[in-house]
Formats: structure tokens, sequence, C-alpha cells
């Protein structure tokens, strides 16, 4: 059952594995401002979450800097990004031509650097 799994506040959270298979089941406290959110697996592991609606899993809001998330999973999910102060922070949008395509290539960087960063943990 979706959203059956009560995490309460929770400043960090990092899921590897099959462990990713728990986001859909997670409910947080609506008024939790999580510093971390960590995402790091392949698609075998997350394909039942690529089959939800987009931002469907409710994970609340979160800070821009220890985002790190897979495009393909961002898109289940439905967050609010904000600053170090709170404040709620709005997302580039990818755009068309080079600017888009340097987007992709850091966004790709930037999983890997999370990977990275994971397995130094």
């Amino acid at each position: 059952e979706d959203r059956s799994i009560s995490t309460g506040r929770v400043k960090n959270m990092e899921l590897t594995g099959y462990a990713v298979c728990v986001i859909p089941k997670l409910r947080i406290h609506e008024d939790n401002i999580m510093e971390r959110f960590l995402v790091s697996t392949n698609e075998l592991y997350f394909s039942r979450i690529l089959s939800e609606g987009d931002s469907s899993i409710e994970v609340g809001k979160i800070r821009q800097v220890d985002f790190c998330v897979t495009k393909k999973l961002r898109r289940k999910l439905r967050y609010t990004l904000v600053d170090g102060e709170g404040n709620e922070v709005h997302e580039e949008k990818s755009g068309e031509g080079s600017e888009a395509v340097g987007r992709e290539v850091n966004e790709v960087l930037e999983e890997r650097s999370c990977q990275r960063k994971n397995n130094l943990d």
C-alpha cells in the first residue's frame, strides 16, 4: 500500500539498490525539510516507480544542494526544492539547443558524482 510507512521528520535520506522500492510507500511529514535526498541504483530496482504517473510520489521539501536523483526518477516525484533558508527555489526546465545538451551533460556528471559519493560513505 502506498504511503503506508510514516517517516516523521527526516534530515537525510539515502536509498541505494533495492531500497528505492520503498519510495512510494513513504509518508514524510509535510513540514519536513530534508537536507539530503540521494537515490543510487540501476533501473532494475525502480522499474515499478517508473510505471507511476509523473509527480505522483510525494517526497516533500528538499534542500537544492543535495538532491541527487536521476532525471527519469525525478519526473515521478512531487517535491519542492528550497534554499538554505527554506525558501522555495524554482528548477530550470530543460530547453532546446546547446543549453539543453549542457544541462544533460551536467546532470549525468552530477549523477556519477552522487554515485561515487555514495560508494565512499
